[in-house]
């Protein structure tokens, strides 16, 4: 039988604001190539049909309006000579369970809902 060695990379382990942050920053990501398709999609149809955008045709955008995530996660706590510990996220998984042989039931759960909100108004609009 073939010994399979596991990485420390393969396991993400970050502290929760790091770990929420990663995801944030992904779905952003997601949202801005959306966008990046939808803006290259209408500059296509200008070149390509103008009498299409002289009538004011505008190709379709879309958005990711909620995004719901959940997480199981095996909690570490870091005690240095603070008096506080430091707070590790481990995202529990396959690979996870493999290295680590810890148990599903003492893993928690991490829940995230991000919804896209209206830019902000900026204050010379809202001064006029």
């Amino acid at each position: 039988m073939v010994e399979q060695r596991t990485r420390s990379t393969d396991i993400l382990i970050q502290t929760p604001a790091a770990l929420i942050r990663e995801i944030c920053r992904s779905i952003a990501d997601a949202q801005r190539e959306l966008d990046s398709l939808a803006i290259n999609a209408q500059d296509n149809l200008n070149k390509e049909h103008p009498e299409l955008h002289e009538i004011g045709y505008q190709v379709p955008w879309y958005s990711i309006p909620e995004v719901n995530v959940e997480l199981k996660v095996a909690m570490h706590f870091d005690y240095k000579e603070e008096k506080i510990p430091e707070v590790w996220l481990g995202a529990y998984n396959a690979k996870y369970k493999q290295i680590s042989n810890f148990m599903e039931e003492g893993s928690s759960t991490l829940k995230l809902r991000l919804v896209s909100i209206p830019p902000p108004v900026r204050i010379n609009e809202t001064q006029r």
